[in-house]
């Protein structure tokens, strides 16, 4: 999303903002459901993203999720490649805090009938908001809505609220230049067989530059099925700059 971000999903959790990044991570989630389908599922996704910045008010980011698995508790395991989610996010500063509009596109790449995607092309629309402090801190927001397609009823678009709010904090700064970041956030995303709204709770770490480690792990506050999920990726970024 993100992506936020990370994509909600996922490219959120970013404390500094580079001008360019390359990352490759994977993903566990337990209890998965996506929206639009019924049964939970524990989903493994490996995948490599990116992110450029022409200039500091403005960013461009990927996701590519190349393999995902979906394993049910009958026994069945369902394998293949995942979408592909491209975003941008555009600010103009003001006085309290930067403004903008961030949207995002969901390409369908993942096989409908494995349920390892809806085959549709999914479409986001944002207010975003930042704040950055001079002492590390920085804290990002969005509200907006999905427009998501659904697999079992062509030509239909459900339209599903979604926000989220992120406080990202320098924890530790060791050996000159190097720093550790951590981050808080909280959200929703569309969940289920209906597209509910379902609230999570996301924490993780960064170590950022120049060669990049996160590892980031969401809790579901909400919903009929318990979810968790961790991610860890590593990268290079370019540019260095918290702004």
């Amino acid at each position: 999303m993100l992506l936020l971000f990370l994509l909600p999903g996922a490219l959120a959790g970013t404390p500094l903002q580079p001008d360019g990044m390359v990352v490759v991570g994977a993903t566990a989630e337990q209890g998965a459901t996506p929206a639009f389908f019924e049964q939970p599922r524990d989903r493994i996704a490996l995948w490599t993203a990116g992110s450029w910045r022409p200039s500091s008010q403005v960013a461009l980011h990927g996701r590519v999720d190349g393999w995902r698995q979906d394993r049910y508790d009958d026994g069945r395991v369902l394998s293949g490649p995942g979408d592909i989610r491209l975003a941008a996010e555009g600010y103009v500063p003001a006085r309290l805090a930067d403004i903008g509009i961030g949207t995002w596109v969901k390409l369908p790449n993942a096989d409908d009938r494995r349920e390892l995607g809806t085959d549709e092309t999914d479409l986001g629309l944002d207010l975003v908001m930042r704040w950055q402090a001079e002492e590390g801190l920085l804290a990002r927001g969005r509200i907006g809505l999905e427009v998501l397609g659904d697999p079992e009823r062509i030509a239909r678009q459900a339209v599903r609220p979604a926000s989220s709010v992120e406080l990202s904090g320098r924890l530790w700064r060791f050996r000159g230049r190097d720093e550790l970041w951590g981050t808080v956030s909280l959200g929703t995303r569309s969940v289920g067989q209906e597209g509910r709204a379902q609230a999570y709770l996301g924490y993780g770490w960064v170590l950022p530059c120049p060669v990049r480690w996160e590892a980031r792990a969401e809790q579901a506050l909400s919903g009929p099925v318990p979810t968790a999920s961790f991610s860890a990726s590593i990268g290079w970024q370019s540019g260095c700059r918290a702004d």
